[in-house]
């Protein structure tokens, strides 16, 4: 399935900050589309979207709630849909014109957007909006920081779909410790063994053999949850993970 959000038809529900970051609440025009026996069916929902940035400046704050008549994002093609979950890397901006005549801009870095529940059904959507079949592919640069910020704001099911898309094109070690990570985060223990075993044998760091200490403790493996903790400080003796693991597995025993 590929979803997207337009801004049009959009209602901007919350907006607030916390610290220099800036938090937006969408009801947002989500366009869903599924192929099935080779055609594309799309249908119009309004789902609960947020967006995230970093660092950023903005030159007031809007009533709410209030529905959206416009919006773009520089750096983006304008006008387009935004496929879910969207990123942008570094310096952003965003307007939005509001039906209310006030615009709202945000200026900032990493401006990430994505769906944060279910939502009401709308409208079947005509064929001629259908989504291009060759969408813009990202790197797996591109996905590795999307997976990071997806992790920030815990849209935990999001960054493993997409740190699995850049370990894919790229297993960088960095990657792998991160998919690793999420899973974790995600009670998805098993399945974070893999990736972190691989994070482990390509670097001589210490976060995933302290990962995989917790992995195996959580699992009650409790000889390799040492082993891997060991192998942690090994490699680096200040490893807070890797030390609260034998703390607890030391205590677990008195």
């Amino acid at each position: 399935m590929i979803a997207a959000l337009e801004f049009h038809d959009s209602t901007v529900t919350g907006f607030s900050k916390d610290g220099t970051d800036a938090w937006l609440g969408l009801d947002g025009y989500v366009h869903h589309w599924e192929l099935t026996d080779h055609h594309w069916r799309g249908t119009g929902w309004i789902r609960p979207v947020q967006i995230f940035i970093a660092e950023a400046a903005t030159d007031g704050t809007p009533k709410v709630p209030v529905n959206v008549s416009h919006g773009e994002i520089v750096p983006a093609d304008p006008g387009r849909l935004l496929p879910l979950p969207f990123f942008v890397n570094g310096a952003v901006s965003l307007r939005l014109d509001l039906a209310s005549g006030e615009i709202l801009n945000v200026e900032g870095r990493d401006l990430l957007i994505t769906v944060r529940g279910d939502g009401r059904f709308v409208e079947d959507l005509p064929d001629e909006f259908k989504p291009p079949v060759a969408p813009r592919l990202e790197s797996a640069l591109d996905l590795y920081y999307k997976g990071r910020r997806l992790m920030d704001v815990r849209a935990l099911d999001d960054a493993t779909t997409v740190l699995a898309q850049s370990a894919d094109l790229a297993p960088h070690f960095k990657t792998l410790e991160l998919l690793g990570e999420c899973h974790l985060m995600a009670g998805r223990v098993e399945q974070a063994v893999t990736p972190l075993v691989a994070a482990m044998d390509l670097n001589q760091q210490s976060k995933a053999p302290a990962l995989l200490a917790e992995a195996f403790e959580t699992l009650g493996e409790i000889d390799r949850a040492e082993e891997f903790a060991a192998l942690a400080l090994q490699r680096s003796a200040d490893n807070e993970r890797a030390k609260a693991v034998l703390d607890r597995l030391g205590r677990s025993r008195r």
